[in-house]
């Protein structure tokens, strides 16, 4: 019973991001709707099975779990594109923990831009949109790139 308590929330959560997913504009967001737009922070992380990284198939659909993390391959985009070493020597990695805090300096920022110039008081919800999420895949000795939608089970 739990189990399946467990992937109703799993498949509802999933569901409830895809319709604020990072994907919806591919490089940009924005935290009024029909208000400026900014870029999206570009993060990478590295898939790794020996640090807690599992990946799994939901309704036809390819996870990565880290913890209560969900990462989902993000849809319309070039999937698995091979890097070279040197473009992998080059990657600034972030961990799973990170993604939190650095989303909300982000919103916090761009939040009190807009109090500032449209002098109103926002209650920017963290759903995971200002962020471009990029899984690194080592395969074979090779390396590959992911673009990844990014769902928390934590709140």
């Amino acid at each position: 019973m739990k189990l399946i308590l467990n992937l109703l929330i799993l498949l509802t959560t999933i569901a409830i991001n895809n319709v604020h997913a990072q994907s919806s504009v591919p490089d940009t967001y924005q935290l009024v709707k029909g208000g400026k737009s900014y870029p999206k922070i570009n993060l990478y992380l590295f898939y790794n099975p020996d640090h807690g990284w599992t990946k799994d198939t939901i309704n036809n659909k390819t996870v990565f779990k880290n913890g209560k993390d969900l990462f989902s391959l993000a849809p319309s985009k070039t999937q698995g594109i091979e890097i070279s070493e040197d473009e992998y020597d080059e990657i600034e990695f972030t961990n799973v923990k990170n993604l939190y805090e650095i989303e909300s300096l982000e919103i916090n920022k761009r939040s009190e831009q807009i109090e500032k110039t449209e002098k109103r008081k926002l209650i920017p919800q963290l759903d995971h949109r200002v962020l471009k999420l990029h899984l690194i895949k080592e395969y074979n000795g090779s390396y590959y790139v992911y673009i990844v939608d990014w769902t928390s089970l934590t709140y």
